[in-house]
């Protein structure tokens, strides 16, 4: 993941835990008013309630003035009794109503209704009484009725004592919800608070190990790059996230930075002085390698403003009148350029080209100096040398022509004697080939014969696989009849005992008399036919003995038929081995007289192309001895083009 998704991941739960603090302040703030509110209004009930209980004794108190006061006779009394009566009534109904008003539930609500009516109840039995006392006669005679407002004040006080009751029942209740609230409001900040301090932790965490630490890290590996160690290892290269990235280019610039190290240490181990103008910055030199330094401290004489400092300087100080290098310099369609510079006995060549930068803009421009006063005393020393190898071709070309005389008659002879040789080379591969021919004849023969052999061979194996075959089924054949005798004297003794048994049965019966005759007959039956199975059993043994005979007497013969055919095997083997040493013998016989013939083949074929060669050479000789006449020609005209040729280097240089 990025570290701007993680920073948004963080931001959002910050402020999420920002937010949710401030909203459970918020609620901690608005249950805080809200449980004010609460408790003014029960501070405010409270004291109106206990008012209104006041009230109700005071009405009472006011009823029993009055009828002192008729009863003494004080008019004032009676007045400011009556007075007093009203205006507590009116207070405690006051009281009642603006209690009734404040935010309550509605069940108290209706208690409240019924104190009201009670309390007018109440006040109208208190009203009759004063009324009646102010307009009786004042004196002690005169007798009032209270026992209506005695019951009117116990149900006013039976309403006050079950409204207070129920008002204690809400305070409680709203008390414990206060509290059930500051408590649920105190988690809930406390949770918050962990939470917040977590983040804060985690945040820091976070900080610490994917943002801080690694930007460390690649901060140390960059200073060291920056200071020429580029084999750092540059750590987090495998992150996905902005430090990955900022790693990667990090190694990137790390590999930038070590070919530019290679590529300076190059340039500075480089033969040639190189420097860099900044065209940009007043044509400022802005680098330069060692053979520069080292060219321009040897022609020092011939700058006088120089003083062995040349990075950061202009190039005005190479020239009096550095105009038409600006000129030069400034753009970049004047480049590349190159000119020959003469400071005293020494000869510059001077090669100027156009450096870009990576948006291939023309960022500076790099000289090339170069000291070529040896070269011309080389090509001098040349001009000389080649004119000499010119004079010893022109000499060399007139032995040639001699020498290729003397050739062409040695040449002719060798042809006649290549004829000659060609001649009996023939006669010998005709005859090497009708040998050759006879023996690829016997190797055919012999090869039949192997093959036949061969063939023998092969029937004869069989042979002795089908003896062998035969063999294990007379083998079998005994094993079975041998069984079989096994078989038949186990019947036979079967049969001597049903034999035995159906002649006990025919003495059991002939002691039952009639009643096992039948049985009798039954018996007889089965002895017979016993005997009758005793008897084929004796004649199958006989037959089976017969057999037991004859099959060892085929054993015996198929022995015997084994042991010739194995020799018979061992014969044809032994045939077919000397019958294929012999076929090898003759195919090397005959393979040898075939290289023999191909040998003197190619001989004559050699002959035949030497006799050719020779005629060609014959031909080549004399063609050669024209040309040695030529070269002799071509050598002068050679001599010419190359003062020409040194002529136009020196030019060129």
């Amino acid at each position: 993941m990025q570290l701007r998704g993680k920073f948004i991941i963080l931001g959002t739960i910050s402020a999420l835990l920002v937010a949710g603090m401030a909203s459970a302040n918020w609620q901690a703030g608005q249950l805080s008013r809200t449980h004010m509110q609460q408790a003014s209004a029960i501070s405010r009930i409270t004291q109106r309630h206990m008012e209104g209980d006041m009230m109700h004794d005071a009405m009472r108190a006011d009823v029993l003035a009055a009828l002192v006061a008729q009863h003494r006779g004080a008019e004032a009394e009676l007045s400011r009794a009556q007075q007093d009566f009203q205006a507590h009534a009116a207070k405690f109904g006051d009281n009642l109503k603006q209690n009734q008003a404040e935010a309550l539930p509605s069940d108290l609500k209706v208690r409240f209704d019924t104190a009201l009516k009670s309390l007018n109840d109440y006040r109208s039995a208190g009203e009759a009484i004063i009324t009646s006392v102010a307009k009786a006669p004042p004196g002690p005679g005169t007798s009032v009725d209270t026992a209506l407002f005695e019951q009117q004040f116990s149900a006013m006080e039976d309403s006050n004592e079950a409204l207070s009751e129920q008002i204690a029942v809400w305070m409680t209740a709203t008390e414990a919800r206060a509290a059930e609230d500051e408590g649920r409001i105190g988690a809930l900040v406390i949770l918050l608070s962990v939470l917040a301090v977590a983040s804060v932790v985690a945040t820091s965490v976070f900080l610490w190990r994917d943002v801080l630490r690694p930007l460390a890290g690649l901060s140390q590996g960059i200073a060291r790059i920056a200071g020429g160690d580029t084999d750092v290892d540059v750590p987090f290269a495998a992150r996905r996230d902005e430090i990955g990235i900022l790693a990667r280019a990090t190694e990137t610039l790390r590999g930038t930075a070590k070919q530019a190290f290679l590529v300076n240490n190059m340039v500075q181990a480089m033969p040639t002085p190189v420097m860099a103008v900044d065209v940009h910055n007043d044509f400022t030199i802005s680098y330069v390698n060692a053979a520069t330094q080292g060219l321009l401290d040897r022609l020092k004489g011939h700058f006088p403003s120089y003083d062995g400092t040349l990075v950061g300087r202009s190039i005005d100080m190479f020239h009096k009148t550095p105009e038409h290098q600006r000129r030069l310099l400034a753009n970049a369609d004047n480049l590349p350029h190159r000119a020959r510079i003469r400071l005293g006995e020494e000869s510059i060549d001077l090669q100027i080209s156009a450096v870009q930068d990576h948006r291939g803009e023309y960022a500076g421009a790099m000289l090339l100096w170069d000291i070529v006063t040896d070269q011309a005393q080389l090509s001098q020393e040349f001009e000389v040398r080649v004119q000499d190898v010119v004079a010893g071709l022109a000499a060399s070309a007139v032995d040639m022509s001699q020498i290729a005389e003397t050739v062409s008659g040695e040449l002719k002879k060798s042809a006649d004697l290549a004829v000659s040789a060609s001649s009996a080379a023939s006669q010998t591969t005709s005859s090497v080939q009708t040998v050759a021919a006879a023996a690829e004849e016997m190797v055919a023969s012999i090869r039949e014969i192997s093959e036949q052999v061969q063939t023998a061979n092969r029937l004869v194996s069989e042979l002795f696989q089908k003896v062998m075959d035969a063999d294990l089924v007379a083998q079998k054949l005994s094993g079975a009849s041998d069984r079989v005798t096994e078989v038949t004297t186990v019947i036979g003794d079967i049969s001597s005992q049903i034999n035995l048994l159906a002649l006990n049965a025919t003495i059991e019966l002939a002691r039952a008399g009639e009643a096992g005759r039948g049985f009798a007959v039954v018996a007889g039956e089965v002895k017979s036919l016993a005997n009758q199975t005793h008897r084929s059993i004796g004649e199958i043994n006989v037959v089976i003995d017969d057999m037991r005979v004859a099959t060892r007497d085929i054993i015996s013969v198929l022995a015997d038929i084994r042991t010739a055919v194995d020799a018979i095997t061992s014969a044809t083997t032994s045939v077919a081995a000397a019958v294929e040493e012999q076929t090898v013998t003759t195919q090397d016989i005959a393979r040898n007289m075939a290289f023999a013939a191909d040998g003197t083949r190619m001989i004559s074929e050699n002959l035949e192309k030497v006799s050719s060669f020779t005629s060609h050479s014959e031909e080549a000789s004399a063609h050669l001895l024209g040309s040695s006449q030529s070269v002799s020609h071509q050598a002068d005209a050679l001599s010419g083009r190359v003062a020409d040729f040194l002529n136009r280097l020196n030019r060129a240089s």
